[in-house]
């Protein structure tokens, strides 16, 4: 596998370009260091300035700008404060994508990074591969206060026929024509598929951190079975909301979602009222 895992900066050589969009709001840029060393780039939006911070992490070849992620990010600020980062082997951070395996380390570094803030409420939120690894971060870590997915697989031996829009096996099974062909049309570098327990045999461990699964009803890259078994895995307090007539991942990051997660919120008491809160802003 060849090392494209240093040059994050190269957005210049490939097509990433064309789906990335600015955000329209203020916002603040931040990195934060890994566990590991790798060096993670996020946003901070505190538009509420109040005690709870909502953490968006995105999916595979995606990062904080594409496509629909700054339209959502933008609408949870409306809701919450919120940050969104770039996992490690996406966007503006270093590393290489491992699938969920070590990217729990970036989630825990924000999550730190955050709660050096003042933050008194964590929610994280992940889409796709980002789904999987908010669940893998709860049960490992259990720093944060609740857990939302958005389309998470429950294993990710189950995404990747060639047929699904990923290509997840053709990407990581042909060597540097994987990597080149990631790196040049989204500006994703690739790490090797280290060993880890699945989101599937930690989704147990998180409780009693509230979890919200979100799937879409017509999500043809993760089928909804997969939230089904994440959700029946999984230990209470726990929720399942299969949404009808919506595809995976990108089709559900709308203000309508963000709703649906303030409400979920709210009913889980872990919003801290709004009280003449004073927050660092994040360098």
């Amino acid at each position: 596998m060849l090392n494209l895992s240093n040059f994050p900066s190269l957005t210049s050589l490939t097509l990433s370009h064309l789906w990335n969009r600015d955000y329209d709001v203020e916002h603040h840029r931040f990195h934060v260091r890994t566990e590991d060393g790798v060096r993670i780039a996020g946003i901070h939006l505190n538009r509420r300035d109040s005690e709870t911070l909502t953490l968006y992490v995105h999916g595979f070849m995606s990062n904080k700008n594409h496509r629909a992620v700054p339209g959502f990010v933008q609408a949870l600020s409306n809701l919450f404060d919120v940050m969104a980062i770039d996992l490690r082997g996406h966007g503006e951070s270093g590393g290489g994508c491992t699938m969920g395996a070590r990217e729990v380390l970036d989630i825990e570094a924000t999550v730190q990074y955050a709660r050096s803030l003042g933050y008194r409420r964590v929610i994280t939120i992940g889409s796709s591969m980002g789904g999987a690894s908010v669940i893998r971060h709860a049960a490992i870590y259990g720093t944060q206060d609740g857990v939302v997915t958005i389309g998470a697989f429950a294993d990710p031996q189950e995404i990747g026929p060639p047929a699904t829009d990923y290509g997840l096996q053709l990407l990581y099974t042909t060597g540097a024509v994987g990597d080149w062909l990631s790196y040049l049309v989204r500006g994703t570098r690739l790490d090797a598929l280290h060993a880890h327990e699945s989101p599937l045999e930690l989704v147990g461990n998180i409780a009693p951190i509230p979890l919200l699964l979100i799937h879409g009803e017509w999500d043809y890259t993760v089928h909804p079975t997969a939230a089904q078994r994440l959700y029946d895995a999984a230990n209470e307090p726990k929720e399942l909301v299969i949404v009808p007539r919506t595809g995976h991942d990108l089709p559900l990051l709308t203000q309508a979602t963000a709703n649906r997660i303030q409400e979920w919120v709210r009913r889980h008491d872990l919003e801290v009222p709004d009280a003449g809160y004073e927050m660092r802003e994040a360098g």
